[in-house]
């Protein structure tokens, strides 16, 4: 899919959920993350691995909440992100906010950071929640849009070294859920949590 393409089929799905939203939507352009533990050091040059050692990514990346992962463009790691936390509601944050159209606001807190000399795209619109019967709903949906009155997740291309904290907001139905980072419509991570 072309840079054009991806913009185009991204603005009709924000379009949908906001009109107003299109002019803040960016252009995620990850083609991988890889979950990485952030105790553990990397591999030092004394260290060999088998080429065909590792098996090729066949789905997205499990995380967990806190652990970080690897954004890589085009085989080059060029930052990382993190869901930092997860939280519910069963009422907006927001002084003027509705309640939640399904059970439960769900608040999910990402950061992302660019790598030295490195720099990438991240937006709300790259998350979406995956219910068990495949219903995918958007960020901001229902009456998450105006759930919180200040710390949403903002389009932004982060320039090297250059890092961004903010809140996506999801209105979601209760039960087993997954969040999921994908960036270009591709699914590259999922985060299960439960919403009671």
């Amino acid at each position: 899919m072309t840079m054009t393409e991806h913009q185009t089929l991204k603005g009709a799905i924000a379009a949908s959920l906001l009109a107003a939203v299109l002019a803040l939507a960016g252009c995620g352009s990850a083609d991988h993350v890889t979950a990485t533990d952030s105790t553990q050091p990397p591999f030092t040059a004394s260290e060999t691995v088998p080429e065909d050692s590792t098996p090729a990514q066949t789905g997205p990346e499990a995380l967990e909440v806190g652990q970080p992962g690897t954004v890589t463009e085009e085989g080059v790691d060029v930052g990382t992100l993190t869901i930092t936390k997860v939280a519910t509601s069963r009422k907006a944050l927001a002084e003027f906010g509705d309640p939640p159209e399904n059970a439960r606001f769900l608040f999910v807190t990402v950061t992302g950071t660019a790598l030295p000399g490195q720099s990438f795209d991240l937006n709300p619109f790259d998350f979406y929640v995956r219910t068990p019967d495949g219903q995918h709903l958007e960020a901001a949906n229902g009456n998450a849009m105006f759930a919180l009155d200040d710390g949403t997740l903002d389009a932004v291309t982060l320039t090297p070294g250059e890092h961004v904290k903010g809140i996506v907001p999801f209105d979601v139905p209760t039960g087993r859920l997954t969040v999921v980072y994908a960036p270009q419509l591709e699914a590259l991570a999922e985060l299960a949590v439960t919403v009671k």
